[in-house]
């Protein structure tokens, strides 16, 4: 990629409770930088304007990205994505789960390319959506904030809402021939599993 960042806001989803792992995941390290930092440096190398999602801002130590809390914690990925679309300065919006070390630049870049023509942009994979993959537009909060209010967690429940652009399993792998960008970290086995793959020896 070149250094035009799109104009377009990132939205970075770090508000889960790691339950599965334990501990913060966000911290884990691989090829010396945290998982958090691994993630956040990339789509800020994408994005003129940035927004981490998480209910713990304390823990946070970056300045070049926007911290946003969930408007009332713990609805889930769809309340992260409401807070992110909230405060976010763009009609487009690339949000991405923070514990996916393989996140593919020109795969984005070819979603986001899509983005004028759906209020949704989301890969299937296996015959399942990757919605903490996925461009929404802004135009999306409205009906996000319908489905809370109902107590709809389910991010997948707006689908029904909006005009939604698949990205099949043809497409993406032109740009990441093994899907490697679906990979994300919810288990030590998961890391473990990552750091073998980068070639890194386990502490």
């Amino acid at each position: 990629m070149g250094q035009t960042r799109f104009p377009a806001t990132g939205i970075i989803m770090a508000g889960g409770k790691s339950s599965r792992i334990g501990s913060d995941k966000g911290a884990l390290l691989l090829q010396g930088k945290t998982l958090a930092d691994r993630t956040t440096d990339t789509i800020l190398d994408l994005f003129e304007d940035v927004i981490y999602v998480t209910n713990h801002p304390e823990d946070v130590e970056r300045t070049d990205v926007r911290i946003v809390s969930d408007d009332i914690p713990y609805l889930g990925p769809l309340g992260g994505i409401a807070a992110g679309l909230r405060h976010s300065t763009h009609s487009s919006n690339f949000v991405v789960a923070f514990d996916m070390p393989f996140i593919n630049d020109d795969l984005i870049a070819y979603m986001v390319s899509l983005a004028a023509d759906a209020d949704i942009v989301v890969p299937k994979v296996q015959g399942s959506y990757e919605p903490l993959f996925a461009v929404y537009s802004s135009d999306c909060l409205r009906h996000i904030d319908k489905r809370l209010a109902a107590g709809d967690r389910r991010v997948i429940s707006i689908y029904e809402d909006v005009n939604v652009k698949e990205i099949g399993v043809q497409d993406i792998k032109r740009f990441d021939r093994d899907l490697m960008t679906f990979i994300n970290i919810n288990t030590f086995e998961d890391y473990r599993k990552v750091k073998k793959m980068l070639g890194e020896t386990d502490q």
